[in-house]
């Protein structure tokens, strides 16, 4: 007897068009900030936490609202608090905190002995961390003023580097993702909050054929982290749209 899996939020053959997908991540605004902070900008790719956010940029990753959106249709009916299932080629796949880590590197772990609430000023201004925290990590409209706390951390570097990033940011983009999906058989647009390339980056990681569709490997200076493992590949399937 074959395997069932749980339903999909959409049945199989049900999948929606849409017209587009208002994603958050804002390359254009570290395109900006780099043209001015020449040396801050190289500063940060050096980075051990954010350099890596920053390599997807340098790489030339196209955003593709088509991978995300045919994907996000395959997600399954899962009740789980901390991870998103979705079904390929009826192989069942795991969206959760390791794959989130596995992707960009960005930490989970708890620092109980550290007061992240007591921070030393060193009267810097570092703008490119905080255009990579609001406009990748925890990417909202522009609108939404950047958290008091993230302020705090950017201000002190050993604290930023420890700070759970990886958690705070895997919650703003699960939430984003549970939120598209409602009534999404009516939708003919949604908007991703959060780091929605990341997932881009994992669903071409987990489907092999879907990377080589949209980009290639790019074997000079690879790290662990996957969001380095990709540069620029211009296909119809990327739209200017996306």
């Amino acid at each position: 007897m074959a395997y069932q899996f749980p339903k999909r939020i959409l049945e199989e053959g049900a999948e929606t068009q849409i017209d587009n997908i208002n994603h958050r991540c804002r390359r254009r605004t570290l395109d900006m900030v780099r043209s001015v902070l020449k040396d801050e900008y190289e500063e940060v790719l050096q980075d051990p936490v954010f350099g890596p956010i920053l390599a997807i940029l340098e790489n030339k990753l196209l955003y593709s609202g088509k991978i995300i959106h045919s994907f996000i249709c395959k997600q399954l009916k899962v009740s789980k608090l901390h991870e998103l299932w979705f079904v390929f080629a009826r192989r069942p796949l795991r969206f959760s905190k390791q794959e989130f880590y596995a992707v960009t590197g960005l930490k989970f772990k708890d620092e109980p002995d550290i007061d992240f609430e007591d921070w030393e000023d060193d009267k810097g201004v570092r703008l490119v961390y905080l255009c990579i925290i609001q406009g990748y990590l925890i990417a909202k409209d522009d609108r939404v003023s950047i958290p008091l706390e993230y302020i705090r951390l950017v201000m002190d570097f050993a604290k930023m580097r420890m700070f759970l990033w990886g958690l705070h940011a895997y919650d703003e983009l699960i939430d984003s993702i549970r939120k598209a999906t409602k009534d999404l058989h009516l939708k003919k647009s949604y908007v991703l909050d959060g780091f929605s390339i990341a997932f881009q980056i994992w669903v071409m990681e987990a489907i092999p054929d879907i990377g080589t569709m949209v980009g290639q490997k790019f074997n000079k200076n690879i790290t662990k982290v996957g969001c380095l493992g990709y540069m620029l590949s211009i296909l119809c399937l990327c739209s200017k749209r996306d």
